[in-house]
């Protein structure tokens, strides 16, 4: 008996024919309806909503944490060029710290709020 594994091979005799039908009915996998789809993706959504929420909650934390630490590099910076009377680089180093806590402040917020959605899920 000749193995069979095209659709052609049904036109080769009886004993192909039952060769092949045997083959397909061990591999046939249920079918799924169309209810059960949209369920097994509304389970699934949750999920990557969450990973997603926690990405997100990750990568502005990483942002936050960098920007802290230019914050106290600039500060000491200020703080020195207070110490050496340099009032234009003082006044440079202080509009730029407050620009610099003002988008930590608001990364804060954003956090927060990430939180939250993520607590809803």
């Amino acid at each position: 008996m000749r193995k069979a594994f095209c659709c052609q091979c049904y036109y080769h005799g009886m004993q192909e024919q039952m060769y092949v039908s045997a083959r397909r009915e061990k591999h046939v996998e249920p079918k799924v309806t169309l209810r059960e789809s949209r369920s097994m993706k509304l389970e699934v959504l949750p999920h990557i909503a969450m990973n997603r929420l926690q990405k997100q909650i990750l990568e502005v934390d990483s942002l936050a944490e960098n920007l802290r630490k230019k914050d106290s590099m600039l500060f000491k910076k200020l703080v020195d060029a207070m110490q050496r009377r340099d009032v234009a680089a003082a006044k440079v180093f202080s509009t730029e710290l407050a620009v610099i806590r003002r988008v930590i402040r608001n990364l804060n917020y954003a956090r927060t709020r990430l939180v939250q959605m993520e607590g809803y899920s």
